[in-house]
């Protein structure tokens, strides 16, 4: 996967908005993580999740076409192999479609959002157990 990293880094900081709430509740404060090392396994490392961005990155992430933006947001919020399975696609056709999303999304952050959701959307807010990533 050839992924373009400051753009796969912002998505990794949008996951992890997503995944505390932030489409409903916002998130002001930065996130934080715990990295497990053997030595001192309480060691704590902060990883900033800014509000605007994190906003811009999911706006831009509901304007990508599908198959790309469902594709995008389910890696990120879920992990490649329950993304494959979900959408029945092989290993190279993700690599090709993040590929592509990340090229689009370069773009992408530098146009002003719509407040339009894809048909995709809903599907991705559902958990595969049921919940919801929104609260």
């Amino acid at each position: 996967m050839a992924k373009i990293e400051w753009v796969h880094h912002r998505l990794e900081r949008w996951a992890l908005w997503m995944s505390r709430g932030g489409t409903h509740l916002g998130f002001k404060t930065p996130a934080t993580f715990r990295d497990y090392v053997p030595d001192d396994a309480s060691r704590e490392a902060v990883v900033p999740v800014g509000e605007e961005e994190a906003w811009a990155t999911h706006e831009a992430i509901k304007r990508l076409p599908e198959p790309l933006g469902e594709t995008v947001a389910r890696y990120y919020l879920h992990d490649s192999d329950r993304c494959r399975k979900h959408l029945a696609i092989s290993a190279s056709v993700l690599s090709q479609r993040i590929d592509q999303a990340h090229r689009q999304l370069v773009v992408m952050f530098a146009k002003p959002a719509t407040a339009e959701e894809p048909s995709w959307y809903k599907r991705v807010q559902q958990q595969p157990d049921g919940g919801s990533f929104t609260r």
